[in-house]
């Protein structure tokens, strides 16, 4: 499997666990919501759908580009640093 194609699962596959979350935070707070607030929630909802949109394009053709090689060792250094400042 390529990196894009894995990529693209990871996205496809947190697509619906964004969407229980977001429905759950809804119900939980529908005594929030009015007709007042319904003009915040849409332009709420666009930005975030574009941004989301915009960052999911600009990390997978970063993922094309650099693949995670990169990544991978920040992580290791980081971890390591974080493990010998705790402890």
């Amino acid at each position: 499997m390529s990196h894009r194609a894995a990529a693209d699962f990871t996205f496809i596959m947190a697509v619906p666990i964004m969407a229980g979350a977001s429905l759950i935070s809804l119900i939980k707070n529908w005594q929030y919501f009015t007709l007042d607030a319904l003009p915040f929630f849409i332009a709420g909802f666009i930005s975030a759908f574009l941004f989301a949109l915009l960052s999911m394009r600009f990390f997978l053709k970063l993922i094309n580009r650099i693949k995670l090689l990169p990544f991978a060792i920040y992580r290791i250094v980081l971890a390591v640093v974080v493990y010998l400042i705790w402890f």
